[in-house]
């Protein structure tokens, strides 16, 4: 007899998959240890890898690259020199200045406060 239905055959009512019961006790280490989400992820993802599963240890890498990596997102800056600025802006542009420590000396060294140059 081939194909079809017989008796006995299949899975389980109720029966756990491998990758099922792996997970699980992976989400019990972690439970139990506190590790993060994102430990999680790359745990599982150095298992697949140790595995040589390479497209379950790849998909981990993509869902954990967000947690890791920052996305760049473009923006726009818009510069203009002193001469293009009313007297209001200029005003506001030096009260930020002075707010941030920026009395337009160079800082990291090149110059002292004193006006002393170092070398």
């Amino acid at each position: 007899m081939h194909g079809g239905r017989r008796p006995g055959a299949g899975r389980k009512k109720g029966s756990v998959t491998k990758n099922i019961s792996e997970m699980a006790q992976i989400r019990e280490e972690a439970r139990v240890s506190g590790m993060t989400p994102l430990q999680v992820l790359l745990h599982i993802m150095r298992i697949y890898f140790q595995q040589k599963d390479w497209d379950k240890a790849a998909e981990n890498a993509a869902r954990a690259a967000p947690f890791m990596h920052a996305k760049l997102i473009a923006t726009e800056v818009t510069m203009r020199r002193p001469d293009e600025m009313s007297d209001d802006e200029l005003r506001s542009s030096i009260d930020i200045a002075r707010a941030h420590g920026t009395d337009g000396s160079l800082r990291g060294g090149l110059r002292s406060g004193a006006g002393e140059t170092r070398h």
